[in-house]
Order: C-alpha cells, then structure tokens, then sequence
C-alpha cells in the first residue's frame, strides 16, 4: 500500500458525526439557559442602578430642600436681627403743649399664633426697605426726632394668607391716626392702614418666638419662673437677695416699655406717673424662627394613627424628613414636642407646647415641621429702670 504523500505522509481522517455535532455547537452561540442567565443579571444591575439614582435623587432634593429653607431662615433672621439692633429707646416723655406725645414704645405680647412684637427704630429709608406700593409719608416736624420708624412683626394675623409679616411706618410722635405701637392696626387687618404696612416676609414661616433677657435672668429656659420685682426689692435682707440669686431665673415672653400696658409683663410692679418715667428695654432678645420646607416629598407627613388630647406618641405613615429629637412638629393648631424617635413613631411628647392647646387629631392628618433658627441680639438700646 502507498502512502500519500500529504501533510508528512499522513491521510486527513475524516470527522464523524460526533465532532460534526460539536462544531455546530460551537458556531451556534449561547444557550437558551446561558441567555437567560446573563438577562437576569442584567436586570439585577438595571435595578441596582435605578434605585442608586433614585436615592441620589432623593437625596439631592432633600438637600435642596434643607438649603431652601436655610437661606430663607437666613434672610428672616436677618431682617429681625437688623430691626432688633437698630431699637430706639426713650428716657423723657416729649411734650407738645403740655401734653405727653407718643413714646418710642417696645412691646411684645403672646397673642395669636405666635407673640407680637412691635418697637421703635432709627434708620435711613433706603435701609428700611419700605414697600415702594406703600407711598409712606413723613410725619411733620420730623427734624424733632430724626428718622424713627415703627416696625411690628405678626405671625399669620387673621383673615390674611398664613406667614410672617412686617409692617413698617414713620414714626409721629403726634400721630392721632392708627398707630403699630397700638393693638387695634394690629387686629384689624381689612383696614386702609393695615394694607398700607405690612408686607408677607416669608410664608413659610411655622412659628417665630420671642424670649428677653434682664439683670435678672441666668438661663433661657422658660420651665423658670421671671423674677417678681417690687418696690421694697432695697429694703430686703441681703442675705435673702444672694440666695435668690443664685436660683434659676428664667427669661420674659413678654415685654412693656412703658411698664403699665400689658398685663403679662409682671416685672415691674411701680406705676409711674406720665411726668415721671422710667422706660424698660431688654438686655439680650432671643429670636427663634421655623421655617416649612417647601418640598412636598421632604415635608410631607400624615398620621398613620388618630391622636387623643392625652396621648403621649405620634405614629406616622413615614418620618422622613422629621427632625431628629428633640423637637417639635405642628399638627392642626397644636404644637407637639417630642424627645424620641422609633422608626415612624414619636415619643415621649409634651402636648400644647409653644402656648398651644391639646387636641385631638383625626388619621391622616398632616403633620408640619421644618427647619428651627435661634439667634440672640443684644440691644444696644437696653435700658434697666431705676424705680
């Protein structure tokens, strides 16, 4: 038998049925299991993706939200703060044919929503930032005085879109017409002069407080009672006097220049003739401002369960975005202050806070919170009486 001469003398074998099989396989690609296989993980990483950018997403917007709300706590605080330092003080009544004017009063009550402040400032109009619709006009014989201005702060006054409000006007020591150091242009919020001064600050504004420090104050925590002061405060034993000072005082909510107006500022019990005064202005103002969030998905809560007057927690369809303990969240017109945090419930709760009322809250009803700002502002006005 010869032998070929080809590929080094060897004849090819021909391939079989079982190799011809095996290169099929080979040149037909995956598997119906291995493309399943490999869809599934596809998948997986799809998802895995969306929901990392769906957190990311999440995670911005809050950021945004937590920003927003910063710089509008910012600018409120702002405001106030300039306001506050700015205060004018009297120490003499002024006299216009023998008669007593209109004195640079600072007042501040707990009336409403949130307490009402309303003073006297000194300012250039180009830094009072007046409402140019307004057409503000001087008062006559303004060269008295200097620019004085009355400036009030309201928390959404009735009948007006919820918020915070400025209201800023001349200040006439003869004004015979509405006046902010009154209550009246407060209350009457359809009158011409009430649209004439007071602009919407911010809408976002939950709440906003008011605490002043005196010589006799130590710690901002109101749970302490103010000192009572009395005439006979000299004639008591010094003994005594060193013991009570060392007691825990805490700070006013209210305050009355003219130290007779307004019955909640027990400070000082003298009443002073109108030839004879003694005006009081606060050391040390503390101001504290909370703003709402104005994004739905980072503020928006329900109750997942109703609320009685005496319940001590608050359940929650979702906290997200509820601060962390402890604090406060506004349900209705309650305030509710809290010192624990399970997941979505709230516990630990002080009901009525902020001089609020404890009620009862049905299922699904919203629950409001947002961003808390505390500054304090010394008055370079402040003045102590001396009787």
């Amino acid at each position: 038998m010869k032998k070929s001469k080809k590929l080094g003398g060897l004849v090819p074998r021909s391939p079989t049925g079982t190799d011809r099989q095996r290169q099929k396989q080979g040149e037909g690609g995956m598997t119906l299991v291995e493309l399943l296989v490999a869809f599934g993980v596809f998948l997986i990483l799809v998802g895995l993706l969306v929901s990392l950018s769906m957190t990311g997403l999440e995670t911005w917007q809050e950021g945004e939200a937590r920003k927003d709300s910063f710089d509008r706590g910012r600018i409120v605080l702002d405001q106030i703060t300039d306001d506050l330092k700015s205060t004018f003080a009297d120490n003499q009544w002024y006299l216009l044919d023998g008669q007593p004017l209109l004195h640079a009063g600072f007042y501040c009550d707990t009336e409403g929503a949130g307490q009402r402040l309303r003073f006297v400032r000194v300012g250039h109009e180009d830094l009072m930032r007046p409402d140019p619709d307004k057409k503000l006009v001087r008062p006559p014989n303004e060269g008295l005085y200097t620019d004085l201005w009355e400036v009030a702060y309201l928390l959404n006054p009735e009948g007006k879109p919820t918020g915070l409000y400025r209201g800023v006007r001349y200040f006439n020591r003869g004004a015979i017409d509405a006046t902010l150091l009154e209550e009246k242009p407060l209350e009457d919020t359809k009158s011409l002069a009430w649209n004439r001064t007071f602009t919407l600050l911010d809408s976002g504004v939950l709440w906003v407080g008011y605490r002043f420090w005196t010589k006799y104050t130590n710690t901002w925590d109101t749970q302490y009672p103010v000192k009572q002061v009395s005439p006979l405060l000299k004639q008591q034993d010094t003994k005594k006097d060193a013991v009570a000072d060392k007691s825990r005082v805490g700070p006013h909510l209210a305050w009355d220049s003219s130290r007779g107006r307004i019955l909640e500022f027990k400070l000082f019990y003298k009443q002073l003739p109108p030839d004879d005064p003694d005006f009081a202005y606060p050391e040390i103002v503390q101001v504290t401002v909370v703003v709402e969030s104005q994004s739905m998905e980072v503020s928006g809560a329900k109750l997942a369960d109703a609320v009685d007057e005496n319940g001590t927690t608050v359940l929650l369809h979702s906290a997200r975005g509820v601060p962390e303990p402890p604090d406060f969240v506004l349900i209705g017109t309650e305030w509710i202050g809290y010192t624990g945090k399970e997941g979505s419930k709230l516990t630990g709760c002080r009901r009525g806070v902020r001089r609020t009322k404890p009620a009862a809250h049905a299922l699904n009803a919203t629950v409001r919170f947002g961003e808390t700002f505390v500054t304090d502002v010394a008055i370079p006005a402040y003045r102590e009486p001396q009787r």
